[in-house]
């Protein structure tokens, strides 16, 4: 029986579901339409940060986004969508179906406005029920996929929203931190200081949630696999 090949190898590319709103779509270019030929936002970066550090990766989901200029366009980054259609999708099965073993959910930033037509910041008590909603989409993606990592990140955006934002930021870190000390495969990944115009990130922004993603991916993969033969940085 041959040994089974390394996660992150070419034989077994870590699987890898970018999952959100319309920044993990890639939206954020002055300089670009919103043709999908060519939105990538901070995937193309990231995947080019794992080959640098001899992790092969393979982006899964049902959307394809910037198949013009990456080979590896697939994703689950919904725009103008909030948490609830992303728990939609997890109970139609998308986890089952892509098999990822990375998940990098970045949502809850539309959900901060009364609707995408009134953008209104929510009062707190929407707010605080919005880190309930997170808290739920958390335990039904490691229900569907109990061996999934997931990096739950952080929004710094709407800036039209600031307090229920911060509830809402607080809210994520303590839905992280209660479930990772229960056991959970889980990290925190903060978006603040990546540069942005209110709403989207920029293209530096971008580059900088790149960054900063593959550094939980990193962390993730030197923990669970100390002998992985990956030049860790």
């Amino acid at each position: 029986m041959t040994p089974e090949a390394a996660l992150g190898s070419p034989q077994r590319p870590l699987r890898i579901m970018p999952l959100g709103d319309s920044n993990t779509l890639g939206m954020g270019n002055p300089d670009l339409s919103r043709d999908p030929e060519i939105l990538v936002g901070y995937r193309q970066k990231l995947k080019e940060l794992l080959m640098a550090d001899g992790v092969h990766s393979d982006f899964v989901g049902g959307l394809k986004t910037g198949y013009a200029v990456m080979d590896d366009a697939e994703h689950e980054g919904w725009a103008g969508q909030g948490i609830a259609m992303l728990q939609e999708r997890v109970r139609q099965g998308v986890l089952e179906l892509y098999q990822p073993d990375v998940a990098l959910l970045l949502i809850g930033s539309n959900d901060l406005w009364r609707s995408l037509e009134d953008r209104r910041p929510v009062d707190d008590r929407r707010a605080q029920a919005l880190v309930v909603a997170l808290g739920k989409l958390v335990d039904e993606m490691l229900r569907h996929r109990p061996e999934l990592f997931l990096v739950v990140g952080q929004p710094c955006t709407p800036a039209d929203a600031p307090r229920p934002l911060e509830i809402y930021r607080r809210g994520i870190a303590q839905v992280v931190a209660e479930r990772r000390a229960k056991g959970a495969g889980l990290a925190l990944m903060d978006t603040l200081g990546a540069e942005h115009d209110g709403v989207h990130f920029t293209p530096a922004g971008h580059e900088e949630l790149a960054r900063r993603w593959h550094r939980a991916i990193m962390e993730w993969l030197k923990a669970r696999w100390p002998r992985h033969p990956v030049p860790l940085r």
